[in-house]
């Protein structure tokens, strides 16, 4: 039992210590280069709620990445009408992002709502929060897709930047699942 429990506090902190995969463009190595035909078949779906202050540049980061057309943000809440400006802040960033508003706070059903509204040719579904900002190196990468037909999603690591020891916190818990899905996978 007590073999048990030191397992399950070691095993965590030393994931954190394992390095991830390397990333491309080290020691000499190419740049992972996105291909454009498969970032026209993504669609992105972002269910928010009073996210005027952030979604503009959640938007512009994924539209480095996505046509414009591919995204659609759903802003819901309980109530009759919006409670922020979102879908002005949606427009200014580019008029072709679809902004809905459901009149439910439910996050699946703002998913649901979203996946709906994609265009009919998009095949992959990337779902973000509306916090997210996409690195300017992100990978999408449909050999995932094509080397297995069981591979039905794929992950991103997700970090924090240091603000304060919270921020830290989280970043270490998000550093440690990643590991473990690393692993478990």
């Amino acid at each position: 039992m007590r073999l048990v429990i030191a397992l399950r506090l070691v095993v965590p902190f030393l994931l954190c210590f394992t390095p991830l995969p390397r990333r491309p463009g080290l020691d000499g190595e190419p740049l992972w280069t996105n291909d454009p035909n498969f970032l026209r078949r993504i669609g992105a779906v972002i269910p928010c709620h009073r996210s005027a202050d952030e979604i503009g540049e959640t938007v512009r980061s994924i539209m480095r990445h996505i046509p414009a057309s591919n995204i659609v943000v759903v802003d819901n809440a309980d109530s009759h009408a919006p409670l922020d400006d979102t879908a002005a802040v949606v427009r200014n960033v580019h008029p072709d992002v679809s902004v809905i508003y459901v009149p439910r706070g439910l996050k699946s059903f703002a998913l649901w709502t979203g996946i709906e509204r994609l265009p009919r040719h998009v095949e992959f579904v990337m779902h973000v929060d509306d916090d997210t900002k996409l690195s300017d190196d992100m990978v999408f990468d449909e050999s995932w897709f094509l080397r297995d037909p069981l591979v039905s999603e794929v992950t991103y690591p997700v970090f924090t930047r240091h603000v304060n020891l919270l921020t830290d916190a989280i970043g270490f818990q998000f550093k440690r699942n990643a590991h473990a899905s690393r692993f478990h996978n």
